[in-house]
């Protein structure tokens, strides 16, 4: 009766003839080189017009020897139309690609076989338990076979359960319209069905020693006692079982949609045949030499059937290690698909991390001391020599922008860092030898009053091959590190989280080290010994970063970032006349399945007049117009995501300008006062940013162990805090410093009025400690938000440029402190007095940190305005969750 309310098909032919056709055009065409399979050579055909363009698979690059198949040898292959002469020896990409949808899927369906073992131990042995249990209930006696309805109620109650209490509630609490996902489902399914089969050889143990005992052959354990087992069974049937039937049916090409009911019920008989021959094997193996085997005949009591279950449950948890594959466009070191069990994850970002704590301790063993040798060695005055600074550490962090660039386009991220860090290197040793060679020394005497012409040029020289190196390793190496967590995996995801509180752990570490230990070599032995120290640590840490390459994943670069942007731009302009739509469906997108690289993004209302460069002009095919005049929704939104984050950016510029105070007047400031440990120990002065340091891993150990846990609890967000929340505490943390530096300077200006002779020396260096503190704990908070928030907010194609806008806040405040300070000194030079003297002194930098405290008060407020306002980037996920938040639109696809 309701046949015409349905939606029919029209048959496609047979998918495994198809299948057929490329393994043998495949095998025909096996001599064909790598070389020779490009997208231009494939045989590619249109789709017939009744057959929707989105049905179409783009093509991949994994399991590439199955491309020979659609490779075109010969332009005799096709006939006038185009089309393939012989589908034996020509197949096309979509027949390619399905094929290999089906390979990728082998290892999930071969999965699900191994948890399907575990669930018939149940109805087979399972059986036979409660047969020798005491079945007696009040009186009744209860048939063994019953015990399967264990696992049937648990079964329905559960998805009852999951369905109309779980996800309300969970979207209730997380605000989020999302539910498990398909690989969490089977992921706890084989962890459900290992604890049942350790819970069965408990019992079971616990049976045959009851039974032994009393010579009886039924225990006089209850039946009841096996209800865990069986629930702990109907669970898993519950997770593994419908997560794997929905993987089949969503994940299937098109044409195979009907047969994957056929599939996974062929998942369930092959798990029974295994399941009797892994019986007839164990039977086999420990019967040998007379022994009694653990399964032996028709009384339980004369086996040993746990150690069969205890066999079964360990098979099934070192499955659920193994039987991940990394599935995030990242290849490993060979080109592969990476294995998750060996690549990625902590144990490729110790190497990573440790690279980047030598490369820290070079970078401060030079930067923080820096103001010292321009001053002490080269003879520069405080203003030139702090503008000199400032000037090498803003073209230091604004080199990244280009370093990410090309890593993100065209090198690759680890080829990035290797290259910039063999610059790097070869800077080092410039330093180096600037002290050791006889003409290129700043003179000849012990004590220089003037440095030569070619110490300087040779020294600007090394010193600027560092910021060259640092500008491809930076972002480079942090993104890369970045890199090494699945953001579709839910507990790398949280790591992810986790690895920039500890990359900065590291960075802090290293920079400790570089002010303490470097700089005492700087100021008690000389600066030819800490060249040297810091040249080697950095090409020992080079060396240990080359040797953890099979442990890393590596992303492919995907060409310029820049030009998808500007064909947004030059479509949105180009149809600025044309309707905004009423339906945001009805704006074009590719399919998931079409997305090689990166991810697909959910529409957003902000920015609307972008949304024009994905209007569909149903004039044209989309297949045949130009990305330069149709863009897809996730383009579009990757434009937003950039435009969007140039106010975030220059909001945290007040900040940059603050910490770049750190390096220049904090290290003068302490230059003046008593730095005197104990029996005459001199502190550095450029080591009391070691307390800066010091205020940072407290901050990042306090907030990543205790904070997150407590605040995911109660806010529900797998971070704790959003990360423009953490970006704005740190913010008020500059503040506090700021006000706190100005306090003190002002009572070291009161102390030098005081006793004129021997000026600020009668007040401790320590009387900088709460300054340096305070700025280090609030840099747990803001230099850590700003990584995490330009790396997590860029498109996926930009990561290793995302780090480059993060240091481009300290570049560019480092650019506008020294163009304030040059400003301040004409302008206060006008009215008065400068602020900047020739020393400390005879300067009122106090006055300057009071400005700072209240343009940093002024721009937090701007900031929170920002902040409140902000949407953050929406990401697809995988098929088993709803692609986006409520009340965002969703994109529907757009056929040609």
């Amino acid at each position: 009766m309701g046949y015409h309310t349905y939606i029919l098909k029209e048959p496609q032919g047979s998918v495994f003839i198809d299948m057929a056709k490329v393994i043998t055009a495949a095998i025909r065409k096996r001599k064909v080189t790598v070389a020779q399979v490009s997208e231009v050579s494939l045989y590619d055909p249109p789709l017939p017009a009744s057959v929707s363009e989105t049905k179409k698979i783009p093509h991949s690059n994994r399991f590439s020897c199955l491309d020979k198949a659609a490779v075109i040898l010969n332009p005799s292959e096709l006939d006038n139309q185009g089309k393939a002469k012989n589908e034996w020896r020509l197949c096309s990409v979509l027949q390619v690609e399905q094929l290999k949808m089906l390979v990728g899927m082998f290892p999930v369906w071969v999965t699900g076989i191994i948890c399907f073992i575990a669930m018939d131990q149940q109805n087979t042995i399972g059986m036979l338990q409660a047969i020798q249990t005491n079945t007696t209930i009040w009186g009744f006696n209860v048939p063994p076979g019953w015990m399967g309805l264990v696992s049937m109620i648990s079964l329905s109650s559960w998805i009852f359960i999951y369905e109309r209490i779980c996800v309300p509630l969970s979207r209730i609490l997380t605000g989020k319209k999302r539910r498990m996902t398909m690989r969490q489902r089977i992921n706890t399914g084989i962890v459900m069905s290992s604890f049942s089969l350790l819970v069965a050889g408990f019992m079971e143990q616990k049976r045959r020693v009851s039974a032994l005992e009393q010579k009886s052959f039924k225990s006089s354990l209850s039946i009841l006692a096996l209800v865990p087992q069986f629930c702990l069974s109907g669970l898993t049937e519950a997770f593994a079982a419908v997560a794997l039937m929905e993987f089949l049916t969503t994940e299937l090409p098109e044409s195979m949609r009907t047969v994957s009911g056929a599939t996974f019920f062929l998942s369930l008989s092959i798990a029974s045949y295994l399941n009797s021959f892994l019986v007839n094997v164990i039977h086999g193996i420990t019967g040998k030499n007379g022994a009694v085997p653990w399964l032996g005949g028709t009384d339980l009591n004369k086996d040993t059937l746990e150690y069969f279950y205890f066999l079964i449950a360990g098979i099934e948890v070192r499955d659920a290690d193994e039987e991940k594959w990394v599935n995030d466009s990242s290849v490993d070191h060979k080109g592969r698909v990476p294995l998750r069990a060996s690549t990625g994850v902590w144990k490729a970002s110790i190497f990573i991390i440790a690279i980047e704590f030598s490369e820290r301790l070079s970078y401060f063993g030079i930067s923080k001391n820096l103001i010292i040798y321009l001053t002490k060695v080269i003879h520069q005055d405080l203003m030139t020599a702090a503008r000199n600074v400032n000037y090498w550490v803003g073209v230091t962090t604004l080199m990244p922008l280009l370093g990410g660039f090309v890593a993100d386009a065209y090198l690759g991220r680890f080829s990035t860092v290797l290259v910039s860090s063999l610059i790097y290197l070869l800077g080092l040793l410039l330093l180096t030898m600037s002290w050791y060679v006889p003409g290129l020394k700043a003179c000849d005497a012990e004590v220089c009053l003037e440095a030569r012409k070619i110490h300087v040029v040779f020294f600007f020289i090394a010193i600027y091959l560092v910021s060259v190196g640092t500008g491809g390793h930076k972002p480079s190496l942090e993104s890369f590190g970045a890199d090494q967590f699945d953001e579709d995996h839910t507990e790398e995801r949280k790591k992810k989280m986790s690895f920039f509180n500890w990359w900065n752990f590291g960075f802090c570490s290293g920079s400790m080290l570089g002010v303490t230990v470097v700089i005492y070599v700087q100021d008690h032995v000389n600066w030819g010994v800490s060249d040297i120290i810091i040249t080697a640590v950095m090409a020992i840490s080079l060396l240990i970063f080359i040797i953890g390459r099979p442990f890393y994943r590596y992303r492919t670069p995907t060409g310029s970032v820049l030009t998808p942007l500007l064909q947004v731009l030059v479509a949105a302009v180009a149809k600025r006349n044309l309707p905004h739509p009423s339906n945001p469906g009805h704006l074009y997108e590719v399919p998931k399945t079409q997305k090689a690289q990166g991810r697909l993004l959910c529409h957003t209302d902000k920015l609307k007049f972008l949304d024009k460069a994905a209007i569909v002009d149903n004039k044209t095919s989309v297949k045949t117009q130009s990305p330069w005049k149709l863009a897809t929704v996730t383009k579009v939104e990757e434009m937003k995501l950039i435009l969007n984050m140039i106010p975030i950016w220059l909001a945290a510029l007040p900040f940059g300008i603050s910490v770049a105070q750190t390096a220049t007047f904090f290290i003068k400031q302490g230059a003046t006062l008593n730095r005197k440990i104990g029996d005459g120990f001199m502190i550095p002065p450029a080591s009391i940013y070691a307390l800066a340091a010091i205020g940072m891993i407290i901050s990042i150990t306090v907030y990543d162990k205790i904070l997150v846990p407590i605040l995911r609890r109660a806010t529900g967000n797998e971070r704790g805090i959003t990360i423009l929340q953490r970006i704005g505490i740190g913010m008020l943390f500059t503040i506090t410093t700021t006000v706190v530096a100005a306090l003190v300077e002002r009572k070291r200006l009161a102390a030098v009025e005081k006793d004129p002779k021997f000026g600020s020396m009668s007040m401790s260096v320590f009387w900088l400690a709460p300054q340096f503190v305070i700025i280090g704990v609030g840099d747990g908070f803001t230099v850590v938000g700003l990584q995490e928030y330009f790396y997590d907010q860029v498109p996926d194609s930009m990561k290793s440029l995302g780090i480059a806008f993060y240091l481009s806040v300290i570049g560019a405040g480092n650019f506008l402190s020294s163009l304030l300070v040059t400003l301040l000194d004409q302008i206060t030079e006008k009215i008065g007095k400068s602020w900047f003297g020739k020393d400390l002194n005879s300067s009122r930098i106090d006055n300057f940190y009071w400005l700072l405290a209240g343009m940093n008060t002024v721009n937090l407020l701007f900031y929170v305005f920002l902040a409140k306002r902000y949407s953050y980037k929406n990401v697809k996920r995988s098929r088993a969750e709803p692609d986006c938040h409520e009340g965002e639109g969703s994109v529907a696809v757009v056929d040609s």
